[in-house]
């Protein structure tokens, strides 16, 4: 009888032992899946940070781009009015000589 005993109490341990070694399995599987979704976080984090970063420095891009477009444009402008601005340039005394002879043509 005690045999029987010792029997079922050796099956009982075992089963137990293969139990234990089942649950720390899994919690370490489970531990593993916890570290995965924790990186995958820390890349999404990661990843948002990036882009904020790229999206600061393509503003920042954007905004010299429009303030250099708006300096180009006030360049043109004060030229612009700078030229209508000037009186027309008489022509040369020599040049005038010229064109009038050719309109009278010769004498």
């Amino acid at each position: 009888m005690q045999h029987l005993n010792a029997k079922r109490w050796d099956e009982a341990r075992e089963a137990i032992t293969t139990l234990r070694e089942h649950d720390v399995r899994q919690a370490y599987r489970r531990l593993q899946i916890m570290g995965v979704h924790g990186q995958i976080g820390a890349a999404q984090l990661l990843r948002t940070w990036s882009l904020r970063n790229y999206l600061r420095r393509w503003e920042g891009h954007l905004q010299a781009e429009a303030k250099r477009g708006e300096t180009m444009i006030d360049d043109a402008e004060r030229e612009h009015a700078a030229k209508v601005e000037q009186p027309p340039s008489p022509e040369p005394d020599a040049a005038r000589t010229d064109t009038q002879g050719q309109e009278n043509g010769p004498v």
